[in-house]
C-alpha cells in the first residue's frame, strides 16, 4: 500500500509539474509580447507529440489555445515566478527535479530491502551507495545553484548554499557513523554528538543569516 501511495503521489506531482509548466511558459510568452493565451488542456501539447491511435487521441490533439486575462494568469504562476530573480523564473522546476531524484533514491532503498534476498552486509553496502548518490545529487544541485544564483536577494542565495552544505555534511557524518561498529560505544556516542552539532549548527547559522540580512 505504501508503494502504491508513493506511485500515485508521483503521478500527481507529474501532472502538477506539466500543468504549471504550461502556465509559466504562457506567462513568459505574454510578458515578451507573444499574446496572453494558454492551452485549453494542460496535456494538449503532450498529446500532439503522441501517435494518434484512436479517435479520442485525435480529438485531444485538436486542442487549441484560448485567451486569458493577464492578471488571472499572473495569479496562477505568482508563487513559481515571483520567488526568483528575473533571470531564473523557472527555477522551481530545478527544485522539483532535485526532490524527485532524492525521492527516487529513497524509494530504491526501500524496495531493495523488501524485494532483494541478500545478506545483511550487502544491504549495508547498498545503503552506502545510495547515500553517496544522494550526496552527489545535492552537490550537483549546490554547484548549479552557486552558478545561477536564482533568488533575487543575496541573503536568500547564501541561505540556500548554507542549507546545501549542512545537508551534505549530515549525510557524510551519517555514512561515517553507520560504518562504526556497535561495539565501539564511545566512538558511536561521539558520532551522535557530531550529528547533533551539525543539525543544530545548521539551524543556528540559518537563523543568524536571516536576522542579519
Amino acid at each position: 500500500l505504501g508503494l502504491i501511495a508513493c506511485l500515485l503521489s508521483l503521478v500527481l506531482q507529474w501532472w502538477l509539474f506539466v500543468h504549471f509548466e504550461y502556465n509559466v511558459k504562457a506567462f513568459r510568452r505574454g510578458m515578451s509580447g507573444g499574446g496572453w493565451t494558454v492551452d485549453k488542456g494542460c496535456f494538449a501539447k503532450l498529446c500532439r507529440c503522441c501517435c494518434c491511435c484512436c479517435y479520442w487521441c485525435c480529438t485531444c490533439c485538436t486542442a487549441s489555445t484560448t485567451r486569458i486575462a493577464p492578471r488571472s494568469l499572473e495569479k496562477r504562476v505568482r508563487y513559481l515566478t515571483l520567488r526568483f530573480a528575473p533571470h531564473a523564473p523557472t527555477w522551481q522546476w530545478i527544485i522539483w527535479w532535485r526532490q524527485l531524484a532524492l525521492f527516487a533514491v529513497s524509494i530504491v532503498a526501500q524496495i531493495s530491502q523488501v524485494l532483494v534476498d541478500s545478506p545483511l552486509h550487502e544491504f549495508e553496502a547498498l545503503e552506502y551507495v545510495l547515500m553517496v548518490l544522494a550526496i552527489l545529487i545535492l552537490s550537483i544541485a549546490w554547484w548549479h545553484h552557486h552558478r545561477r544564483q536564482p533568488y533575487a536577494f543575496r541573503f536568500q542565495n547564501a541561505l540556500e548554499s548554507m542549507l546545501f552544505a549542512a545537508n551534505i555534511l549530515l549525510l557524510v557524518l551519517a555514512c561515517i557513523y553507520a560504518a562504526i561498529p556497535e561495539e565501539m560505544t564511545e566512538l558511536r556516542v561521539f558520532g551522535e554528538v557530531l550529528l547533533l552539532i551539525a543539525l543544530l549548527g545548521g539551524i543556528l547559522v540559518a537563523a543568524i543569516v536571516i536576522v542579519r540580512d
